[in-house]
């Protein structure tokens, strides 16, 4: 894409950035799942959100990932994508509007999810309603 064209690759303050970009996303990720799994420990549902936003990601790819057609490739870009937006610095000519829209779509996802669940922690578990009083 022409904004990725335009970012330095070889610097090392360029390299610093998206490792700190790429290491504070999967710890946003999996932070957000550890805190929701242990806040709703004494729910038995508890695993359901978690199950339908990697189901939610793997819809996403198979309908935004663009030619792919493999079961086995679409599966194995779900998982890191689960933790990761991985289609966010692709630039190859030829898959760059998939990866933009799939990207788009991943974020918008990461929002809902960032929203969901701390509202379904709020909503669901009696405690929160003890500590309000």
């Amino acid at each position: 894409s022409r904004i990725i064209a335009r970012v330095p690759r070889r610097g090392l303050a360029s390299k610093t950035a998206h490792l700190v970009l790429r290491t504070s996303e999967v710890v946003m990720r999996v932070s957000l799942y550890i805190a929701f799994l242990v806040a709703c420990s004494r729910m038995s549902w508890r695993i359901i959100p978690v199950v339908l936003d990697f189901l939610a990601t793997f819809v996403l790819v198979c309908v935004f990932g663009g030619a792919e057609s493999s079961f086995v490739v679409r599966l194995l870009c779900t998982v890191p994508c689960f933790f990761a937006n991985i289609f966010l610095f692709i630039d190859s000519p030829y898959k760059c509007r998939a990866a933009r829209r799939l990207s788009w779509w991943l974020t918008a996802r990461n929002l809902v999810v960032m929203l969901a669940l701390p509202t379904l922690i709020l909503t669901t578990d009696p405690d929160w309603e003890e500590l309000t009083d």
